[in-house]
This record gives structure tokens, sequence and C-alpha cells, in this order.
């Protein structure tokens, strides 16, 4: 048996030692690639903006000394660009136009996205018998409107959540210097680098299916119930892992900041899962298997405000205040959520790596 001054000295140490580690894991696993939002809204000025990163990974699989891998073999190719709404409105005008139609019809509230830069990253990495093929695209919105002003009572405001859930389902054609591409279809990539091979992808119904499956889609992220998301409420407005609301001034007349937090393994949530969706097909005489994944998502959402969830037409809401108007303690951020989270983007890591190394 352990003594008593033994577990008092080592339960403690032990515990440090996990938190040393945890942060020592999180920085190198946040590099990890995982779909996520990124998100503070300020209720007050009924304005918010954060990032909203969407990530999948195709690879491709054929018999050596095929057409497609004498095609693909030993491709090393990267697509990337950035486009700054600030400065060039008219190449983001498809995006927001495509953003704003999709959040009027699934949003409870007039959401609509003001302004946005995004950044598009496509690699291509071929071998004999196959060839991987990673996408991102990051969308950096400023947007208004989400506050249920109608529905405020009691000196609370309504906030609409729906907004999480965002997809966008059609294609959304960009300017680029690549010239029109298409940002939200896995078959847009190939269009620019392999015209003749995304036509052919094209042709077929299961490969279409595949390739046009859209890559802006967080429904996995807006479908989890916000009570099984952790949340806690700051009032020092210094969370661990920093805030997104980096400036006091910009949180307006609020004393708190509440974060809802999704992604973590926890007996609450269980383990967000990826997606996979995996199909066979010929092209142009070869056979050929498509495995498209996205991984498991995460997010944060920090409020200025203090926040509890509510029901409202049969979706979620928070009612915000600008102090915690309960009078009771503010809930600390449980220490396994720290902990778990390492493990979690851990995890992501691992996933990437074997998914790259296959």
């Amino acid at each position: 048996m352990i003594s008593a001054k033994f577990r008092t000295t080592l339960v403690p140490k032990f515990c440090s030692l996990l938190i040393v580690l945890s942060m020592m894991v999180m920085p190198a696993a946040m590099k990890a690639e995982a779909s996520q939002i990124t998100a503070s809204l300020v209720p007050e000025y009924n304005t918010g903006y954060g990032t909203f990163s969407a990530v999948k990974f195709l690879e491709l699989q054929y018999p050596p000394d095929s057409a497609i891998s004498k095609e693909f073999n030993g491709r090393d190719q990267k697509v990337s660009f950035f486009v700054n709404g600030t400065t060039d409105q008219k190449d983001t005008a498809a995006l927001v136009d495509a953003i704003n139609h999709e959040l009027l019809q699934q949003s409870l509230s007039g959401l609509q996205v003001t302004s946005l830069d995004f950044l598009y990253t496509g690699t291509i990495k071929g071998s004999a018998d196959r060839t991987e093929v990673s996408y991102k695209v990051d969308i950096m919105p400023k947007f208004s409107g989400f506050v249920l002003a109608s529905n405020s009572t009691q000196g609370k405001m309504l906030v609409d959540m729906t907004w999480r859930a965002l997809t966008i389902n059609g294609p959304v054609s960009v300017a680029t210097k690549y010239g029109n591409f298409n940002i939200n279809y896995p078959v847009g990539l190939f269009q620019v680098t392999d015209p003749k091979f995304a036509e052919a992808l094209l042709t077929d119904n299961t490969a279409a299916s595949i390739m046009t499956s859209p890559i802006l889609d967080f429904r996995d992220i807006g479908r989890t119930d916000l009570n099984q998301w952790d949340h806690l409420f700051d009032p020092t407005k210094s969370q661990p892992g920093g805030t997104v609301i980096a400036n006091p001034q910009d949180m307006g007349s609020a004393k708190v900041i509440s974060v809802y937090s999704l992604g973590e393994c926890s007996l609450k949530q269980g383990c967000p899962q990826p997606d996979e969706k995996m199909g066979q097909t010929t092209v142009e005489g070869t056979p050929l298997k498509l495995d498209m994944t996205t991984p498991q998502p995460n997010a944060q959402i920090q409020i200025a405000g203090y926040a509890t969830i509510q029901s409202l037409k049969n979706a979620q809401v928070l009612a915000v205040t600008l102090s915690d108007s309960s009078g009771g303690p503010n809930e600390p951020f449980p220490i396994q959520v720290l902990l778990v989270f390492g493990g979690m983007m851990g995890a992501v890591a691992v996933f990437v790596l074997m998914k790259a190394r296959k």
C-alpha cells in the first residue's frame, strides 16, 4: 500500500507533471489539421469574427504502371492562394454571397457575413500505386446580425447559434491566379492541375459523388447539442490557451467571457470521430479506389458576456447578459478538459501522420 504521506506528496506532483505534458503536447498537436471553428461574438455590438477551417484528405489507389500511375508517380505539387477581402472584394464576392445565401436558409436570425479573407491550400503527392491529396480552406469572416433582438427579455440578449452548422452545398468559383477555381469541391483542384483527369472523374457517378462533396461543411459541429460542449465562464478574461477577444475594448461592457469548446474526449461528449467515404471506379480503363476522409471536428466559441443555453423554435440559442446575473460562482474550466484536450489534439496529429504515411 502507498502511505498517506506518499500519496500526499506524489499526487500533486503527478498532476503537475500531467499539466506540463499536456501543455507540451498542445503546441505541437495544434499544428495538426482538423476541421474547426474558432469564433468570437460580441452580442452588445451584434458583431463577430473568427476562422472556419475546412479540411479533407483524399487517397487515390491504382495499379503500378497504369496510365494514372504514370501521370501522378513522383508528383509533389502545391496550389495555394490568399484573398484579402478588404482589398479584393470582387474576388471574395462569390464566396460571401454563397455563405450568406446558406445562412439565410439555415439560421434563425438575419446573420450575414459582411466581409472575409480566405486561404486555399491543396497538395498532391503521388507515388507508383497511390496519390495523397489534402485540401484546406480557411475562411476568416466578419459577421453581424446574430442577436435576436425581438426576443430579448429581462435584459438578456438571445444569440442565434445555428450558424455553426454552416454548409455550402454547391460549387463556389472564385477568380485566382490559376484562373476560375472551384474552392468548395475536391475536384476543383484537379480541374486546375489535371483537367482531363477531373473530367473523367465526373463522368462516373461513384467518383463524382465523392469529388463533389462540399469541403465547406461544418454540419458535424452544428449538429452537436450545446449541452454536450464543455464550457466555462471566465471573469479574468484570460482562460488557458489565450482568447480570440484579444483587446478588452472589443468586449464592450461585458464583465465576463463565456467559452464553449467542442472536440475533447470526455464522458459527456465521447470522442468525435472522423468521417470517411470510399468508392471504386474505372477511369480511362484503369481501376481506381477513392478514400475521402474528414478529420474529427473541434471548435471554440467565445461570447462577450455570461451565456446560458435556451431552446427556441426547435433550435438552441444562448441567452447572454453582460455579467453573471445569477450571483453564483463562476464555473472553473475542468482540469480534465485541459488534459484531454492535449490528448485529443495529439490523437488528431497521429491520425494525420497515419494518413500521410499510408
